[in-house]
């Protein structure tokens, strides 16, 4: 092949890269200007289940601002009580998992932290020695109870 001959396919060639890298630069700018407007407009109001934020609008009436929480749970799976943490957040929430029966671990933690309000879950939730106790909305998909409530002094 000669030189002449060299050179058109390689300026064709050399467009036809331009082309696929330009071709999948504007594919990707679209497709993240399109996932983008969807993910930081309605991320804030998705983050949570609408239980969760029900549960944050009656911990935020029923207790002090800033008072935290121990929330007691049977199961040992740390995807809920994770959940708990991050929609109650900045609020301090300690989770003791108890599975039956007295909960004196729960007692010692919140003796130990000076923690007044408590978040008991289960089935039905186990009573901490509440002074009052609201239940709370029950998550989508979890068998489980939850009550809100003030810790008698003992």
């Amino acid at each position: 092949m000669s030189r002449s001959g060299a050179r058109p396919a390689a300026i064709g060639s050399s467009l036809a890269a331009i082309a696929m890298v330009a071709a999948a630069l504007a594919s990707g700018v679209l497709g993240y200007m399109k996932e983008a407007s969807v993910d930081f407009r309605w991320a804030p109001q998705a983050a949570f289940p609408p239980e969760i934020t029900r549960v944050e609008n009656l911990v935020r009436t029923n207790l002090p601002e800033g008072a935290p929480i121990l929330y007691v749970h049977p199961d040992p799976d740390p995807w809920l009580p994770g959940l708990w943490q991050r929609a109650l957040y900045p609020r301090h929430v300690y989770v003791v998992q108890e599975r039956e029966g007295p909960s004196p671990t729960a007692r010692a933690v919140a003796k130990v932290l000076g923690i007044r309000y408590a978040v008991s879950a289960g089935e039905p939730p186990r009573d901490l020695g509440f002074r009052w106790r609201v239940p709370l909305p029950r998550l989508s998909g979890y068998p489980v109870d939850y009550v809100l409530g003030e810790l008698a002094p003992r």
